[in-house]
């Protein structure tokens, strides 16, 4: 069986990317270590409140263009907006689907089943 591997790219490293801004000037710049960064970056860590609003002011003295929240992180304005301290917190119900989904799925058919993944798809608000 044939897996393609995928690499998923988070806001922020698409964003360092595209203006060209190497991943250790901006993580001193907003006053974090360059592991701290890099694991926001990869996906591998949730980014706090603080994290976001100081990643945020950083790119935006580097780069000297309009960047907000949301520029860098998937719902980071609606983070900022909220009273929630980290960004998973606010993935959480939608994860909580998913999860449940996926634990329905059995057997090599599921794909042929398209009423269970439009509901899925529907919960989340596809």
């Amino acid at each position: 069986m044939f897996v393609a591997h995928i690499d998923l790219l988070t806001r922020l490293e698409v964003f360092l990317r595209r203006n060209d801004l190497a991943p250790l000037a901006v993580a001193e710049a907003a006053h974090y270590s360059r592991q701290h960064v890099l694991r926001v970056r990869t996906g591998e860590m949730s980014p706090a409140r603080r994290f976001v609003i100081e990643m945020t002011a950083a790119c935006k003295t580097l780069t000297r263009e309009t960047v907000t929240a949301g520029t860098l992180f998937e719902r980071g304005d609606l983070l900022l907006a909220s009273a929630h301290q980290r960004l998973s917190r606010l993935f959480a119900d939608d994860l909580r689907v998913l999860g449940t989904f996926l634990s329905e799925i059995a057997g090599d058919d599921w794909p042929a089943r398209p009423s269970t993944a439009r509901k899925a798809w529907a919960t989340i608000g596809g």
